[in-house]
């Protein structure tokens, strides 16, 4: 039997307000305005909003649980809840650590991708550093930040080749050497936590780097010198028309007239909208100590 929730209806091209969505067997079988001469077993979601599930390429954890604690258990429980919270698809995040976090991450993340019936699908896994700028480190922990040397990246990815995603500091990849290895291996490489030039973002593109990590945080900007003003990350991502820009996109981290004006130069199909969730997403206010 067909069944049918009526909110209002976000599509790739507009928004429905009394809108429907339809469906039967597992297929969709309708989007458009709601249809009252149908009586099929309806859900109205009222205020709600009825999207496609979220696609979130950059989250560390949720509902209390980090994805990097190292154990299957906590990528469950974060998968979970970022699948009742909307998100069909995520890439589990882990920040700039030593290499014995890394490996226990990719241990239960193999293990917990076998068992996931309840969460966000995990396709992939998103390292976030440890090859940043020292500059640029925000919430990252400096003492574990390293160049990218071509020995350490090779035996991290012999660990567990189900990386799809890696952020760098550009200016710190000699020979930019590392963009075009991970490029190579269909990696997506990301500029973050960087003080490149606007000079060395190009160059950076031109050899693999295609996007950059949550635009505007973490990363160099327009800088004056004497008489001179030199262009940085952010100028860069708007000046090169190719490069994609991810941002948090919660109101606080970028306020809503800089969302706009982001939107207006980039256009949708070179924005990604992540949450950069930690584990705390979800929790009441209060204190919470690591399991």
């Amino acid at each position: 039997m067909e069944k049918r929730l009526v909110g209002t209806v976000i599509t790739p091209c507009r928004m429905i307000k009394q809108g429907e969505v339809a469906y039967e067997n597992g297929k969709f079988t309708y989007v458009g305005p709601f249809r009252s001469n149908i009586h099929e077993k309806t859900e109205d979601m009222g205020d709600a909003y009825v999207a496609p599930g979220f696609i979130d390429i950059h989250v560390h954890g949720g509902g209390g649980r980090d994805f990097a604690e190292g154990t299957p258990e906590a990528m469950l429980v974060a998968a979970k809840y970022h699948a009742q919270n909307g998100t069909a698809v995520l890439l589990p995040t882990a920040s700039t650590s030593p290499d014995a976090v890394y490996f226990k991450f990719f241990e239960a993340y193999k293990q917990a991708v076998k068992e996931n019936t309840e969460g966000a699908e995990m396709p992939g896994l998103h390292m976030e550093g440890p090859n940043f700028a020292l500059a640029q480190v925000g919430a990252q922990d400096p003492r574990y930040v390293i160049p990218p040397q071509k020995e350490w990246y090779e035996n991290i990815y012999s660990k567990c080749n189900d990386i799809l995603r890696w952020d760098v500091a550009a200016e710190r990849d000699e020979n930019m050497e590392f963009g075009r290895w991970l490029n190579d291996r269909g990696i997506l490489a990301s500029i973050g936590h960087s003080d490149a030039t606007l000079e060395e973002a190009i160059l950076a593109y031109e050899s693999g780097y295609t996007h950059l990590t949550h635009f505007y945080s973490g990363m160099s900007a327009l800088v004056r010198r004497k008489s001179y003003r030199f262009p940085g990350l952010i100028e860069a991502g708007y000046m090169h028309n190719d490069f994609t820009v991810e941002i948090i996109a919660d109101g606080s981290h970028l306020p809503p007239s800089l969302l706009k004006h982001i939107y207006k130069a980039k256009g949708s199909d070179k924005i990604a909208l992540i949450t950069d969730a930690l584990a705390e997403a979800g929790l009441p206010e209060g204190t919470i100590s690591p399991p």
